[in-house]
This record gives structure tokens, sequence and C-alpha cells, in this order.
């Protein structure tokens, strides 16, 4: 068993792929004083993770244009200045055009988009309706599926990016070796 001694351990990764589909343009994670096993890998229980990912608003449109929540397509998203829009078109009886504008919210290990103001072909979007197709759009990440307990520190959204900053702890081993 060989294992990496280090008072910090500094990683970056251009363009990751997440297991649902979004691509990070950036992902920078350091790791304060790492003790990591190398042969075969692992990571013990307590290892805190600080990390600060670059999405690009072009691999949010692209991720929603793969996914297609409630049939809708065509999407288009902007970052600048605080605000996240995002405009698709969707398919009632005619095609409309919907668009949102909105922050994104870390909260219970999930990314989500929240509206501040959501309209269908121009007109104010019922309430319940928005419910209905956030639920098919959100969460943009989810975290709750893995042994990490993640808090994001801040989310910076201008200039056509979303900035995240934040840190995870894993409250189990990586890779798990009992059930």
């Amino acid at each position: 068993m060989s294992a990496v001694h280090a008072t910090q351990l500094q990683v970056s990764t251009q363009g990751l792929i997440l297991p649902n589909g979004l691509r990070i343009a950036s992902v920078n994670v350091v790791l304060p004083m790492p003790v990591v096993q190398i042969n075969p890998f692992f990571l013990p229980e307590g290892t805190t993770v600080d990390l600060d990912a670059v999405i690009e608003a072009a691999d949010i449109e692209a991720y929603l244009n793969k996914r297609q929540p409630s049939g809708m397509t065509n999407f288009s998203v902007k970052a600048e200045n605080g605000v996240l829009t995002v405009v698709a078109i969707a398919k009632v009886i005619v095609s409309v055009q919907v668009g949102a504008e909105g922050t994104l919210e870390f909260s219970a290990g999930k990314l989500n988009f929240i509206p501040k103001r959501a309209e269908v072909g121009g007109v104010k979007m019922p309430s319940g309706m928005m419910r209905d197709q956030l639920n098919k759009v959100n969460p943009i990440i989810d975290t709750t599926g893995y042994p990490v307990d993640a808090t994001v520190k801040s989310i910076k959204v201008g200039d056509g990016v979303v900035k995240l900053s934040g840190r995870t702890v894993v409250t189990a081993p990586i890779p798990r070796r009992e059930p």
C-alpha cells in the first residue's frame, strides 16, 4: 500500500462531464493536508476538498437542449450581471416562447435555478405552471447520491459564465470497501 502525503494537493481539469451530462468548463480542486492512498486509490472519510468551478452559459444551454425538459427545445442561456436568463420554445397546442430570469441556489446538496420572473408568450407564467417546469429542469447539479457533504461558498453569474466556489467533505471512504 503506497500513499501520497502533502501539505496541499491541487488538481485542475478542463471540460469535465458530470454523470448527468452537464459539462463543466474548468474545475480547480485543492486538497489541504491530504493523505491519498494510490494503489489502490482510496480517499478516507473526512477528507476535505476545496473547489472552484466555471460553467459556461453555452454548456448549460447544450445540457438543456439535450435533456429537453417538458419537451421544450431551442434553449438559449445567458449569464450576465448576476442573472441567468433562459429562453426556450414550448409546444402546447402551438409553439410558444417561454423565458425566465433568475439566480442559482445551492441547498440540500442540489444546485437549482430559482426564477425571479417567468413568461409564456410574453405573459407572466402562472405559478403552478412555473413550479411544474422547474421540477423538470432542476436540479442542475445533484450531489446527494455521493458520499460527500457539499457546501457552496459563492455563486457568481456574469460575463457568460457561472463561477462556483465550495467545499466538500468525504462522508464515507471512496471507494467504499464494505457494503
